[in-house]
């Protein structure tokens, strides 16, 4: 059983998480009455199912509107989940729609250099700006076979960055770790959809 904060902290992490004008965001409230009320039902007739969770899971159902909350905070949940998801679809889209666009760019750079160089001209004044053929300073060429051989004085070591994978197998084997350590663990909410 997720153990309950004091009122006030779960109202305001439910207010934090949910208000930001969204149609659903009175369902975390409402869930939050519905858990205040199962609590104090639970605990006014605790001494009458004490040997029977499923007494108590019957009466609180039959007493408050807990389940339906609960099921609309899975729908808020499940819809959530799938914003984020398409969300991320959509950046990777656009962010390879943005590399396409940019290439597109180096193309037409090119293919305007092309032009002018072929007409003979330095530069072309239109509507919109002016195109112009510029020198360009010499830059760096290294082939990748080749970079075994350029000199270790030409490289950046990379920053040490932590393995938190290993470390964390190494806790769990036993292993003493200091400036690290394992959490308590402790619970959360797991959702499946049909």
């Amino acid at each position: 059983m997720l153990a309950f904060c004091g009122n006030f902290v779960l109202k305001s992490a439910f207010s934090l998480i949910f208000s930001h004008g969204d149609p659903m965001a009175d369902e975390p409230a409402r869930l939050h009455q519905e858990i205040t009320a199962a609590k104090r039902l639970r605990e006014d007739l605790a001494q009458f199912f004490e040997d029977d969770p499923q007494l108590a899971a019957d009466m609180i159902e039959g007493e408050t509107n807990l389940n339906e909350a609960i099921l609309a905070a899975c729908d808020l949940f499940h819809r959530d989940k799938c914003a984020v998801e398409a969300i991320e679809a959509h950046i990777q889209a656009m962010e390879a729609r943005k590399e396409r666009i940019k290439k597109r760019i180096d193309g037409i750079r090119v293919l305007v250099g092309v032009a002018l160089e072929q007409a003979g001209r330095k530069s072309v004044e239109t509507a919109l700006g002016t195109a112009t053929l510029k020198s360009v300073p010499r830059s760096l060429i290294v082939r990748s076979e080749d970079e075994p051989d350029i000199p270790l004085d030409y490289w950046k070591m990379a920053k040490p960055s932590l393995d938190r994978k290993r470390l964390l197998a190494d806790l769990k084997s036993g292993k003493t770790i200091k400036g690290a350590c394992l959490s308590n663990g402790g619970q959360t909410v797991a959702f499946t959809f049909k």
